[in-house]
């Protein structure tokens, strides 16, 4: 029983550094931002609310879709100048600093998966070396190595939930570099369509 509650344990760590992965890729990646940069360069009559409605149907809260939807947000609503740099800053802010929550998860998964699997690894062990030899049916010594067994068993489940998020965490910063750069590719185009929110 306790080993599958260690197992749980360890688990639950892989799985948020795994959707946080996914989230970097299928979610603020939905759509390469670069690609859409350079359409706006080579095409600067494109209408960016047709653009805006196309991204959040197909690629919602994606960069391209964020940054885009909020230029046409602010132009909609006939912002001033001073407001409009403002939300493009804003907007940019907030996926940077989405983006940065996102590669340093899966790093705290990594010790909660170590921590968490020892943990559990100890409590497999307490558990079996609790008792005395003569509550023991059988070889004491076959039952001892059992528990010892199981105990190590845990603890590398535990060593393996950690690789497997410091994996993810190596993954992930990559990603947010990716990101990074399709951020900034998708500004310059931006900022030269919309002379008002060069200065960001």
């Amino acid at each position: 029983m306790l080993l599958l509650l260690g197992l749980a344990i360890v688990s639950v760590p892989i799985t948020i550094a795994m959707r946080t992965v996914l989230r970097l890729v299928r979610t603020l990646g939905a759509v390469d931002a670069t690609a859409f940069a350079a359409a706006l360069e080579a095409d600067p009559s494109l209408e960016l609310p047709r653009l805006s409605r196309a991204l959040g149907e197909t690629a919602p809260g994606s960069v391209a879709e964020r940054l885009v939807s909020t230029v046409v947000q602010a132009e909609e609503t006939e912002q001033s100048p001073l407001a409009r740099k403002l939300a493009l800053a804003e907007a940019v802010a907030d996926i940077e600093r989405e983006m940065m929550d996102d590669a340093r998860t899966p790093r705290v998964a990594a010790s909660l998966a170590t921590t968490g699997g020892l943990l559990a690894a100890t409590l497999v062990m307490r558990d079996g070396l609790g008792h005395s030899m003569l509550d023991v049916s059988g070889s004491p010594v076959a039952y001892f190595q059992d528990v010892v067994e199981r105990g190590l068993s845990m603890a590398a489940i535990a060593v393996l939930g950690g690789i497997v998020c410091a994996a993810c965490h190596r993954i992930s910063r990559q990603l947010r570099r990716d990101r990074l750069e399709e951020l900034d590719a998708l500004m310059l185009p931006l900022a030269a369509r919309y002379p008002e929110v060069t200065e960001i």
